[in-house]
Formats: C-alpha cells, sequence, structure tokens
C-alpha cells in the first residue's frame, strides 16, 4: 500500500471516530472525491474506481490488516507490514461498530426471511437487495434497487417493492 493509500485509510479511520456513523462517513467520503482503488481482474482488465461504500467502509474499519496483522481461518498473526493505525484507533473503532451494530434475536436474525434475494432483477439488469424497517414494532420487508438504498432515496430513482406482496405474488409467501 502507497502513503497515499494509507492516508485515506487514517482519514477514514479519523472521520468515523468522529462522526460515529458509517452513514454519514459515506457521504462525506462522497463529497470529498474519496473512491476505491483500482482493482485488476484475473483476465488483465482493470475496474474502474468506485466512491466508497458502506460495506466497503465496514470491512475497512473492521480489518485487522491496518494494525499490522493478518488472519488466517480463526487465527490472527503479527504481519509483515508496518501499522498504518493505531492499535488504540483500531479498538475505539471496534466498540463503536460493536455499540452500533444490530441486536440478533437469532443466528439466522430473519423470522421472515427475504426468499428472493439474488433473484429479483430491475430494467437495467441490476439485482434488487433486500431490506427492511421497523415502525412502532411492525417489520415491513422490501426488494430495492441498489442505487436506491446507495443514495439512501435522495434525488434517486428506483424500484422499492414490498416483498410481501412480490411474494404472494409469486405464490411462497
Amino acid at each position: 500500500m502507497d502513503e497515499t493509500e494509507a492516508q485515506t485509510v487514517r482519514h477514514l479511520f479519523d472521520r468515523y471516530l468522529t462522526l460515529k456513523s458509517v452513514r454519514d462517513l459515506v457521504d462525506e467520503g462522497a463529497s470529498e472525491g474519496l473512491s476505491t482503488r483500482l482493482r485488476q481482474r484475473k483476465d488483465g482488465s482493470v475496474t474502474v474506481t468506485m466512491p466508497f461504500g458502506r460495506g466497503n467502509l465496514y470491512h475497512l474499519l473492521s480489518n485487522q490488516i491496518y494494525i499490522g496483522k493478518i488472519r488466517h481461518k480463526d487465527q490472527v498473526y503479527d504481519g509483515e507490514r508496518e501499522p498504518i493505525v493505531t492499535a488504540a484507533m483500531f479498538q475505539e473503532a471496534q466498540a463503536l461498530l460493536a455499540s452500533q451494530a444490530p441486536r440478533r434475536r437469532s443466528h439466522s436474525n430473519v423470522s421472515q426471511p427475504h426468499l428472493l434475494t439474488g433473484l429479483l432483477y430491475h430494467e437495467a439488469g441490476e439485482k434488487l437487495r433486500s431490506v427492511h424497517a421497523n415502525k412502532q414494532g411492525v417489520r415491513y420487508r422490501y426488494y430495492v434497487s441498489k442505487q436506491f438504498v446507495d443514495r439512501r432515496r435522495n434525488e434517486s430513482e428506483g424500484w422499492r417493492l414490498p416483498a410481501q406482496a412480490v411474494n404472494r405474488q409469486l405464490s411462497i409467501a
């Protein structure tokens, strides 16, 4: 990792600990023009840089490689690279992530699964994602377009289909 990438990682850790929100960090990173690095595929083609999404940031903020460790299966070892962030900063980020994680009711955390996850596509050919919302103790499930989730409905167009209606239409509910 070069120094520019290391500075970006340190900046993201610092801003997360200040903002205390991955969603806010996504928005701030997009406004600052921060993006994931280029990746080269096995066929030699290069993927385009993309703004950091929530998944990218959750992975980055919980990746022990940034404190000089490496994981292999269930074991964590000292790595060969120098740490990019301090162990104290990393632990503070882990504590904050853990405090904000949803409470799991079961190991699957699903009482009514999204049965069609990964199987539904919108007109542009992108998969619909499964999401839910809770309002006054009632859980509402939806299949939504990726751009609808990523932009949190801010001036974005996309599909938002009630899962119960879709499942009923396909006779699986």
